[in-house]
């Protein structure tokens, strides 16, 4: 999860998405419009990236493998998830990291 930038701030707008690093799972905060209107059943979340799939006016729970929300660091991100990739690069073994 991102931080709100300035304008979003100023903006008073709010995240759709509650983040729960601890059990590493990102439930969607209420309906999108589309979903109440009886529109699509997904929707995106500024903030929140894909997925949201609310099902009847049912909040959704996604589980993740690691999850970190707007406070964490730079270095935090680094040393938990990307470390081993690089480490895993730099010997000759394919990685990717995609954000």
């Amino acid at each position: 999860m991102r931080p709100f930038d300035r304008r979003e701030r100023l903006a008073g707008e709010t995240s759709g998405w509650l983040v729960d690093v601890q059990n590493a799972t990102l439930t969607r905060k209420h309906a999108p419009v589309s979903a109440v209107s009886g529109g699509s059943s997904s929707s995106s979340s500024r903030g929140g990236g894909g997925g949201g799939k609310v099902r009847g006016g049912v909040q959704m729970t996604y589980p993740c493998a690691a999850l970190f929300d707007e406070t964490a660091s730079t270095q935090q991100l680094y040393d938990r998830q990307v470390r081993s990739i690089v480490d895993s690069a730099m010997k000759g073994i394919n990685g990717t990291i995609f954000a």
